[in-house]
């Protein structure tokens, strides 16, 4: 349950982050925001297992920009 947690908080994070700036004007750019929240991922509170989040944050913007770029 508790990886679920993070999991599901990661993918919020990741979002809200991407949807609070301008990133989405362009592909390009919301690739570079995702590229940089892979870099320096922000390990909140809330999460449950904080030493694997940033991990979580990586796998899912992986997933993404894989999915953007292909």
């Amino acid at each position: 349950m508790r990886v679920l947690h993070d999991e599901s908080l990661a993918k919020l994070l990741v979002y809200r982050a991407v949807l609070d700036g301008t990133t989405l004007r362009t592909r390009e750019e919301m690739l570079g925001a995702l590229v940089v929240l892979r870099g320096d991922p922000h390990v909140p509170p809330e999460a449950m297992a904080p030493a694997a989040f940033p991990d979580l944050i990586r796998k899912f913007v992986d997933a993404l920009v894989g999915q953007y770029r292909g």
